[in-house]
C-alpha cells in the first residue's frame, strides 16, 4: 500500500498541471501557457491587435489628407494660373499698343512690379529688352501674404518688338532765307502777322545757327506757336528739337512744350507741360543751343489727335525762346 501513494499524489500533481495550462498557436507554432501567464498574454494580444488597427488607421487618414492637400493646391494652382494670365495681358497691353513700358528699342528693364488682386492673389511683372528682343514674365501667386503656403504660376514671353517708324508725324525746321513774321502750319498768340513769334533767319549772338542750319522759331515773351498732331494709329511717340534761350533773361523765367487732347490752342488751361527750360541757361546766359533734346510724350496720346505748344513765359517782349528742329516719330500700331 506505501509503494502506491508516490503514484497516486504524482498522477494527481499532472491533472492539476494539465487542467490550469492552456495552449494556443499563432501561425503553424503552438505555445503553452499556464495559470498566471494567460493574463499578460491575452492584454499582449490586444495591444497588439490595436496597434495594427491604429496604423491602418493613421495611413487611411495620411491618404485622406493628402488627397485634400492635392485638391487644394490643385485650387490654388488654378487661382495664381488666372493671375499670371492678367498680368501678362496687361504688361502685353501696355508695352506693344499703349508704348508706356519702354519707349521704342534700345535696352531696357522694368520691374518686378507686383499688382494684388482682390481674391488674394497677386501677380509680379518684368520686362528685359536688349535692342528689340524682349522677355516679359508674369508670375501669378495665391496667398501671396502667406510665403510658407503660397502657389505660383508663371507665363513667359519673348518677341521682337516693332521698331519701325513711319514718316515723322511732325518735322518742322522752319525754312530756309530772311525773316517771316507768320510762322507757316503754326497758329501764333495774338496777330499771327507780328515780330512777337517768327521763323528767323540765323544771325549772331543769341541768334546764331542752331545745329540744324536755316530758320528757327523765335518766340517772344509770353507768347506761344501752336499747332495740332494727329497720332490717329500711331503709338510711342517721341518729340525732339534743339533750343536756346535769351541772355536777357532772367531766374526762373522759362520756355516749355505743351500738349493737350480736345480744345484748342487758345484754351487757357488743360495743358500739360512736356518740358521745360530755363532761358537764361542756369546763369549761363544762354550761350549757346543745346544739344538734341527728346521727350517721351505719354501714352495719353497714343492713337489721338492732340495740340502741341511751344510757349515762351518770360514777361519781357524781347527775352527770346528759340526752338528748330521740332519732329515727332511714331510706331504704327
Amino acid at each position: 500500500m506505501k509503494s502506491q501513494i508516490p503514484s497516486t499524489k504524482s498522477q494527481t500533481n499532472s491533472k492539476h498541471q494539465a487542467s490550469n495550462s492552456k495552449r494556443f498557436g499563432i501561425w503553424d507554432l503552438e505555445f503553452g501557457v499556464s495559470g498566471p501567464e494567460r493574463a499578460g498574454i491575452t492584454l499582449l494580444l490586444v495591444i497588439l491587435i490595436l496597434s495594427a488597427i491604429l496604423s491602418i488607421s493613421l495611413g487611411i487618414l495620411d491618404v485622406v489628407l493628402g488627397e485634400f492637400r492635392i485638391s487644394g493646391e490643385i485650387t490654388d494652382s488654378f487661382i495664381a494660373l488666372y493671375a499670371a494670365d492678367q498680368g501678362i495681358e496687361r504688361i502685353l497691353y501696355d508695352d506693344r499698343v499703349q508704348g508706356n513700358i519702354c519707349s521704342g528699342g534700345g535696352n531696357c528693364s522694368y520691374g518686378p512690379v507686383q499688382t494684388a488682386l482682390s481674391n488674394g492673389s497677386c501677380y509680379v511683372l518684368r520686362l528685359i529688352r536688349t535692342g528689340a528682343d524682349t522677355t516679359v514674365t508674369s508670375t501669378g501667386e495665391y496667398r501671396c501674404a502667406n510665403t510658407l503656403l503660397s502657389v505660383k504660376r508663371a507665363f513667359e514671353t519673348a518677341y521682337t518688338y516693332s521698331t519701325s517708324t513711319s514718316p515723322p508725324l511732325l518735322d518742322d525746321n522752319f525754312g530756309t532765307g530772311s525773316s517771316a513774321n507768320d510762322i507757316p502750319n503754326w497758329e501764333e498768340e495774338g496777330n499771327d502777322n507780328n515780330a512777337d513769334a517768327e521763323a528767323r533767319a540765323a544771325g549772331s549772338g543769341d541768334d546764331s545757327a542752331s545745329p540744324d542750319g536755316g530758320r528757327f522759331a523765335a518766340i517772344g515773351g509770353d507768347e506761344w506757336i501752336c499747332r495740332s498732331i494727329s497720332a490717329v494709329g500711331f503709338r510711342t511717340l517721341i518729340l525732339t528739337y534743339y533750343w536756346r534761350g535769351d541772355a536777357d533773361a532772367e531766374d526762373n523765367e522759362t520756355g516749355g512744350v505743351e500738349h493737350r487732347v480736345g480744345g484748342d490752342c487758345e484754351s487757357e488751361s488743360g495743358w500739360t507741360t512736356a518740358a521745360s527750360h530755363q532761358l537764361d541757361s542756369g546763369d549761363a546766359d544762354a550761350s549757346t543751343w543745346s544739344s538734341l533734346q527728346s521727350v517721351n510724350l505719354p501714352a495719353s496720346l497714343n492713337d489721338a489727335s492732340f495740340f502741341l505748344r511751344l510757349r515762351n513765359a518770360a514777361n519781357s517782349g524781347n527775352e527770346d525762346f528759340r526752338v528748330d528742329a521740332v519732329k515727332i516719330t511714331a510706331i504704327p500700331n
